[in-house]
């Protein structure tokens, strides 16, 4: 950061403090370089996958995606919340596991895939893409169902994965320790007359699937290989497999 500061005085003092733009923007230019080229890379990930999909693999990359999902599952928004609400109400109760597959339900069938703008990744907020009739790509779909489910309770994580061909963003679901989720799992694949997908966490609790692969909560996953997950509620992230 000294360093940064050094030069930038230097470009300073040597036009003369003209204050014409253009070397204001070249300095900014310079100042983001010289981060970059301190950056720590976390994540190897093919080139053409970064490229295409603009996974972040930079620890700094990895931050700024973090601190803009937080912002985005805005659960307590009114919006949010009421549609949560109004949709979780079919199955009352504490955190119903069908709560969940009444909200899947809704939104995964009304979803229309809508891409980014080119060469820009950009996170639209749960409440807005409600507004949008639920249109977007799988980071707004992902950021959508973690809302809904932190609306009503229930605990949430988004995850960054890649498969040999594609990255993608989903949602999972908390079912806590292997004695309660086995029972919730058994539950639902009795319920759905299929099988049931989820993950374990480090520390052995168990994820629901929540992604749009499946009539039902519990689809497959589209990916092989996770690389970050996000914790919205609890504003942390971890970085599940690195270089």
């Amino acid at each position: 950061m000294k360093r940064v500061f050094v030069i930038a005085m230097i470009l300073v003092i040597g036009v003369g403090f003209c204050g014409c733009v253009e070397d204001v923007l070249k300095l900014a230019k310079y100042a983001k370089y010289a981060k970059a080229a301190k950056a720590v890379k976390l994540i190897e990930l093919a080139p053409e996958l970064q490229e295409k999909y603009h996974f972040p693999t930079y620890e700094d990359e990895i931050k700024s995606t973090a601190e803009l999902i937080y912002e985005k599952v805005d659960y307590d928004n009114p919006i949010v919340r009421n549609f949560a609400v109004k949709l979780a109400s079919k199955y009352p109760g504490d955190r119903n596991i069908m709560q969940l597959q009444a909200m899947y339900s809704y939104v995964k069938p009304r979803w229309r895939y809508v891409s980014d703008p080119q060469g820009f990744e950009y996170f639209a907020y749960a409440s807005e893409t409600i507004k949008n009739n639920f249109a977007g790509d799988c980071d707004d779909y992902a950021i959508l169902m973690a809302a809904l489910g932190e609306a009503t309770g229930f605990r949430m994580r988004i995850l960054f994965g890649c498969s040999e061909s594609e990255c993608h963003a989903f949602p999972e679901a908390y079912l806590g320790p292997e004695n309660n989720a086995k029972k919730l799992l058994q539950y639902l694949s009795y319920t759905f007359r299929d099988t049931i997908h989820y993950s374990k966490d480090g520390k052995g609790n168990y994820w629901l699937s929540l992604d749009w692969t499946s009539n039902h909560i519990g689809g497959k996953y589209l990916v092989n290989k996770v690389y970050i997950a996000f914790y919205p509620a609890e504003k942390r992230y971890e970085v599940l497999s690195a270089k």
